[in-house]
């Protein structure tokens, strides 16, 4: 609990957001609780962030109140469309002070669009793996590359019969057969 308390803090306000290692396209909370210049938290207020990309684009968030239960707590989110270190001014009038931090967002690898996609590499793998590249994406064609691969090799199981329960059993029954004989004999 103290370590969100603790994310970013000036004497008049305070930053914390969610999640702590944000990614890019997710969304990304920011919550500051903010106290008047009297000391008390504020109520009501004007609370802005002005959001610095690593490519310098700047943007600016206005923060809105969390509800009159939550006094002093402003909210927003955005969504970071970059990786790397994203500043933030945190700032409100009505306290009087800004604070400055910076949020470091991890990126996502993804695919790239309007790529050809190389046949060569994919029937080289194909071929690696006894499969087979279908050029055609109908589903027809998908079901009948389906169909016409070979019936896989039987599996064989092998079951230990001396890690087996039942043939613990069969020795308790065969040494209680024993020692039933046994005392009806009277050897014992």
């Amino acid at each position: 609990m103290a370590y969100q308390r603790n994310m970013a803090r000036g004497e008049k306000i305070r930053l914390f957001y969610a999640p702590d290692r944000p990614r890019t396209g997710a969304s990304v909370t920011l919550n500051t609780n903010v106290m008047a210049l009297s000391g008390e938290p504020l109520r009501e207020g004007v609370v802005v962030a002005q959001i610095v990309a690593p490519s310098g684009r700047t943007t600016s968030l206005r923060l809105v109140s969390a509800g009159e239960e939550a006094w002093g707590l402003f909210t927003g989110s955005f969504t970071p469309a970059e990786p790397g270190d994203h500043q933030i001014r945190l700032s409100s009038a009505d306290a009087g002070e800004a604070l400055d931090i910076t949020i470091s967002v991890q990126g996502t690898s993804r695919e790239k669009r309007g790529h050809p996609v190389r046949l060569d590499v994919l029937s080289e793998i194909a071929q690696l793996t006894r499969g087979e590249v279908v050029r055609e994406l109908t589903p027809e064609a998908v079901i009948n590359a389906v169909q016409k691969l070979p019936e896989p090799d039987p599996m064989e199981q092998r079951l230990l019969l001396w890690a087996h329960p039942v043939w613990a059993g069969f020795l308790i029954l065969l040494l209680g057969v024993f020692w039933a004989g046994r005392k009806a004999a009277g050897t014992f």
